[in-house]
């Protein structure tokens, strides 16, 4: 009986949870189409109510506090680039994602969706501060909502401890992530891929090159990863595609039955991967032109970002066992 209780409880925190996240993406996309604005979209949200809602724990070690402030900041300095900064785009989104990478290490946070908030106006060439005050507002709702679901207790509270971040391994992973990007970013623009370097994929590829991670402790995690971003695409492109191109639906009830097929299926892999969400909100950004296509390239990116996370996790530890025989010859 007392087991009974407590699996009912489970399951009405989980729908509570469940509605959150739908109803702030699908409250996103309403006030775009309302505004008729597609600056109001901003995909990371998503993404950040997966990982501040949806999962078990808290996914990233942060402050609701210091993920308010680095959305706004982040969003101003990719805006910032896109807008002043010079050059080609593989240079500004270069400098988009070390200046990101930087951010996380200096603040000692896991908070990767802050590389989407500086990368994406740089790859999408915005121009508008609408982007920052959808970013920073959106964001602040979150938050928002996240204090409302601790003070009811669907979720717990949390404490954020500063990781050490500012050691040789992070920067090693720093420069080995950027390198990798390059390559992906010079591959994908000349062959006309873009969404293949979609931020999300950045931002997964960037949490995927922690050894801890769940998605990357197996083979078949990484298989899981790689089908759950594809369904994400998927459900995100084929439902915009088929709800509101072919039927005419408002975008805004294809984001809702979208998200809610992305939320069922993290729930269901049991891998809370926020991009995932990113993924399948992204798709009702992009132009209609590119909606059909949009699922290849984020299949081609993602099975490649698991791929390159592989390569940079076990050249870091190539390196240090090369380091300690080294240490180990001297003494």
């Amino acid at each position: 009986m007392i087991e009974t209780t407590r699996n009912i409880r489970d399951l009405k925190r989980q729908i509570i949870k469940y509605i959150a996240v739908i109803l702030i993406a699908g409250g996103m996309i309403f006030l775009s189409e309302f505004f008729n604005e597609k600056e109001i979209i901003f995909p990371e949200i998503a993404a950040i109510s997966v990982g501040a809602i949806l999962a078990p724990t808290f996914s990233w070690k942060t402050s609701k506090k210091l993920i308010f402030l680095l959305i706004f900041l982040c969003a101003a300095l990719g805006l910032g680039i896109s807008v002043f900064v010079t050059g080609s785009i593989i240079t500004k989104m270069l400098l988009a994602y070390a200046v990101g990478q930087i951010i996380l290490l200096v603040t000692k946070t896991s908070f990767a969706p802050l590389i989407s908030a500086i990368t994406l106006p740089v790859l999408l060439e915005t121009d508008s501060i609408v982007y920052l005050l959808s970013a920073v507002g959106l964001t602040g709702a979150i938050l928002l909502v996240r204090i409302f679901l601790e003070k009811i207790k669907v979720v717990s509270e949390t404490t954020f401890i500063p990781m050490d971040r500012l050691n040789v391994d992070e920067f090693l992973g720093l420069f080995l992530r950027e390198v990798i990007l390059m390559l992906c970013l010079i591959l994908a623009l000349r062959w006309n891929f873009k969404f293949s370097i979609a931020p999300p994929l950045i931002v997964a590829f960037t949490e995927l090159t922690n050894k801890s991670a769940k998605p990357m402790q197996s083979i078949q995690s990484k298989i899981k990863t790689i089908i759950l971003v594809i369904i994400s695409a998927l459900s995100g492109a084929g439902f915009r595609f088929w709800l509101s191109m072919n039927l005419g639906l408002p975008l805004t009830v294809s984001a809702v039955v979208a998200m809610l097929v992305t939320v069922f299926t993290i729930d269901k892999f049991k891998i809370y991967l926020p991009p995932a969400g990113a993924i399948t909100i992204l798709a009702f950004l992009i132009p209609q032109k590119m909606v059909k296509l949009y699922p290849v390239h984020v299949t081609c990116g993602i099975i490649a970002f698991v791929i390159a996370a592989s390569w940079v996790i076990w050249a870091k530890d190539a390196i240090y066992m090369i380091k300690n025989n080294d240490e180990l010859t001297v003494n």
